[in-house]
């Protein structure tokens, strides 16, 4: 363990399991590409049962380890064309194409048990809308609305200020471009 380590100690009821790591292949989508690795979810899926039980050992010496492998982060991307586009219709620009990034399966699978494993440990605040279950923009607009509403009808003015950053996540990287992804976002907070 790190000297300034101060969460509780590692134990074997945190370990992994060979069933975990079956049910959570078994979960897995086929007909999906395949990582760097050439490795799909039909070769776990159709493998030898001990497949499971090496990587269970595998996952849970990481986790005792605290290090992950430098190619579980490693991803190619690939441009789609965009739901509701045509390359038939028009000239076709970088606007009308998203990027989906094809990671290993099996840092896949790692990242599925830890999950499932740890779910308890990964809680979210009430006011965070995308990326949850069962919640999402339908929900987000309900709540922004209500708190309009109260103030107006309180006799307060509300002043919103909404930022389109839609553009900056929904395009293939350009050169002119990099420069800026690699910066971190500040995110403006309502006062």
């Amino acid at each position: 363990m790190r000297g300034s380590y101060c969460g509780p100690s590692y134990g074997s009821s945190s370990d992994f399991d060979a069933e975990l790591v079956e049910t959570v292949t078994a979960k897995m989508k086929r007909g999906k590409a395949a990582g760097l690795d050439g490795i799909t979810a039909e070769h776990l899926q159709y493998s030898h049962p001990l497949v499971a039980c090496v990587l269970t050992k595998f996952f849970n010496g990481m986790v005792k380890l605290g290090h992950v492998p430098a190619s579980f982060g490693q991803a190619y991307t690939v441009p789609l064309l965009k739901t509701g586009s045509s390359a038939y219709g028009k000239s076709v620009t970088v606007n009308d194409f998203r990027r989906i990034s094809i990671s290993p399966v099996i840092s896949k699978v790692f990242e599925h048990c830890i999950l499932d494993h740890y779910s308890t440990l990964f809680t979210s605040s009430d006011n965070q809308f995308g990326f949850k279950k069962q919640s999402g923009c339908a929900q987000a607009i309900y709540v922004f609305r209500r708190v309009i509403d109260h103030y107006a009808n309180s006799g307060s003015t509300v002043n919103v200020c909404a930022i389109d950053v839609s553009k900056a996540f929904d395009k293939t990287r350009s050169p002119a471009s990099a420069g800026i992804a690699n910066r971190p976002l500040v995110f403006l907070g309502f006062f």
